[in-house]
């Protein structure tokens, strides 16, 4: 999970970094929420979400000083989702009330096992008994028999829930099916990497520069980056997620924050235009000689005839239903 920063209490874990705000308050002394209030929360939206709300929805009604944390661990749990609740079932086959499941799912996907735990296990377990105190006091004893279980069974629990696909790689099963239809060569390999935590990735403003010399202006700022690649040479990619505001020349619009994946579809796009056979005529249609500097052509889906003006000011085809040409002979 690297690149996740998950909020801790000093002294809460070794290694775990301290994300929080310090309040402007003199009267505070508080450097973070209390963990179970955190827990709390997020057990509240990790159940709306198996619900089928929005994460993002569900976030924005978190009272504000919670927020960071609960997102942070939201999604830590949310890719273990499976596996957490493959290890409930085992631990207590009897479902607990929602807001009890939704807790102990929580804590256990903190427990999981990770080369860098978020929180010491007994940090985990007192916190989430605390928690269930305020939320189901009658269910205490019950949460911490559970999850001192799993930290005694913890590896053998781990083995029969990856046993499970759906807890062995996090998905719903409708949807690993899907993609074992889809993807039958690639199925498990797209569902492992959909589970690694993603990078912090930058495009350079052309207008401005480079890659190759925005990598120096964040290597002199002590961030560790890479250039994505000659496909998207405007691309960089950051070792570790790091505040927009540590970014040389963000506010100056020198670089935006966007997914290396939305980079590639241009850059795509023109490589398949490439490759594409010659394009057939339509009655009316200009279409163009086709070298390969060309821009796409004018009729796009054949045989439904589907004709999108040129205009040379704009950078984009226009799409508009009512700028199709007269050689338009279907709706498409």
């Amino acid at each position: 999970m690297s690149g996740l920063q998950i909020p801790c209490r000093p002294g809460a874990a070794a290694g775990c970094p301290y994300t929080g705000r310090v309040s402007s308050s003199s009267a505070s002394t508080s450097l973070a929420p209390p963990l179970q209030r955190l827990l709390l929360q997020t057990a509240d939206a990790v159940q709306a979400v198996r619900e089928g709300q929005s994460l993002t929805a569900v976030l924005a009604r978190c009272p504000q000083e919670l927020r960071p944390g609960t997102q942070a661990l939201s999604f830590h749990v949310l890719r273990l989702l499976g596996a957490a609740q493959a290890a409930r079932a085992q631990l207590a086959p009897k479902t607990p009330p929602p807001k009890v499941d939704s807790l102990l799912t929580v804590a256990l996907a903190l427990l999981w096992p990770a080369a860098t735990p978020p929180y010491a296990d007994h940090t985990v377990v007192d916190q989430a008994v605390s928690a269930a105190r305020k939320r189901a006091p009658a269910s205490a004893g019950f949460v911490n028999a559970v999850l001192r279980r799993f930290l005694r069974e913890r590896e053998a629990v781990v083995q029969a829930a990856q046993r499970e696909p759906q807890g062995e790689f996090n998905h719903p099963p409708w949807w690993i099916e899907r993609l074992r239809q889809d993807w039958p060569e690639h199925w498990q390999a797209v569902l492992r990497a959909n589970n690694e935590h993603p990078p912090m990735s930058l495009r350079v403003n052309a207008r401005h520069g480079d890659a190759a010399a925005y990598l120096q202006r964040l290597a002199a700022a002590g961030i560790a980056a890479r250039a994505l690649g000659a496909l998207a040479p405007q691309a960089v990619v950051l070792e570790r997620a790091v505040p927009v505001t540590a970014l040389p020349g963000f506010a100056e619009g020198e670089v935006s924050v966007q997914d290396a994946a939305a980079q590639l579809a241009a850059p795509l796009v023109v490589q398949a235009w490439q490759d594409l056979p010659p394009w057939p005529q339509a009655p009316g249609c200009w279409t163009p000689a086709r070298p390969r500097a060309a821009k796409p052509p004018i009729c796009w889906n054949w045989p439904i005839w589907s004709c999108w003006p040129w205009t040379p000011t704009r950078s984009a085809w226009s799409a508009s239903r009512t700028t199709w040409t007269a050689c338009t002979s279907a709706p498409v």
